[in-house]
């Protein structure tokens, strides 16, 4: 149906948008010769660092937040697990509600393999293939195929525009400076060398929908990681969408936390097409 699939692709964007790595970063180098001076980074730069630095340590705890608002219809996840962006490697846990209804998974993903229970009418763990999802509902299993929920952070640093620091929070319990800024999805032709580049499909997915830009929140803790990343996508109301609007809070922390992730056992293969809202 094509309310399904509309529901689907707002989920599935913000959610590539998690799961979508790019270009790092750069950073100031040394002063010349002799004693170094001390090196001031714009927040940009800042925002960069960080990405960098966390994806040196790779694994962490993060939780996810996705909340969709249709014309008649919110949908809601709230996600928790642990990633490895090394091995592409995630475990994770996820409540999806839509419509006064909602489901409970669990999914994995083992060296870029995905798997999950609690799917209706579907028992026990299954291996699910892209192809699988037939075009249907994606809510909650493309996050499970985001098994790098840290990418985030590379693509702001990618398509970013205007980031200034915002002042002080705290984030579970701890001290962290605020910057804010805008995605422009505009910039992902620049930054994509391909017609095939992920970035370049993620800028015609989202200007289908009529997302063009998105303001965003990176919250930075006093080690120089990122602790939590907000974003809000904003239907221009030009694009044939019922999605209005798209906002996702991801919090990460226990940066380098041992993680390891076993294939379940007795998972079998998707054997029919998935399709939630019929």
């Amino acid at each position: 149906m094509r309310f399904g699939r509309l529901c689907a692709g707002a989920v599935a964007l913000c959610l590539a948008l998690a799961a979508c790595g790019g270009a790092q970063g750069g950073s100031a180098g040394p002063a010349g010769d002799g004693e170094a001076a001390p090196v001031q980074l714009s927040p940009a730069q800042l925002v960069s660092a960080a990405t960098d630095k966390a994806q040196g340590l790779s694994t962490a705890r993060f939780t996810m937040k996705v909340a969709t608002q249709l014309d008649t219809l919110n949908i809601l996840i709230d996600a928790a697990g642990r990633v490895d962006t090394s091995t592409l490697s995630l475990v994770m846990t996820s409540k999806v509600r839509f419509g006064g209804d909602t489901l409970y998974m669990h999914k994995r993903v083992v060296d870029g393999i995905f798997f999950v229970e609690g799917l209706p009418d579907i028992p026990g763990w299954v291996r699910v293939d892209p192809d699988d999802l037939a075009g249907g509902l994606h809510i909650g299993l493309d996050l499970g195929q985001a098994s790098d929920p840290t990418g985030m952070f590379a693509l702001i640093s990618a398509l970013s525009e205007d980031v200034h620091e915002a002042g002080g929070a705290t984030v579970r319990g701890e001290h962290v400076t605020r910057y804010t800024g805008t995605l422009n999805v505009a910039k992902a032709i620049g930054a994509a060398p391909s017609d095939s580049d992920p970035l370049r499909k993620l800028e015609q997915q989202a200007r289908s929908m009529g997302f063009t830009t998105a303001p965003f929140t990176v919250y930075v803790d006093d080690r120089g990681l990122p602790a939590r990343v907000q974003l809000t996508m904003t239907s221009s109301g030009t694009a044939d969408s019922l999605v209005s609007k798209v906002t996702t809070t991801q919090d990460y922390y226990d940066w380098g936390v041992p993680v390891t992730v076993r294939v379940p056992a007795g998972a079998k293969p998707m054997d029919q097409p998935l399709d939630l809202l019929k």
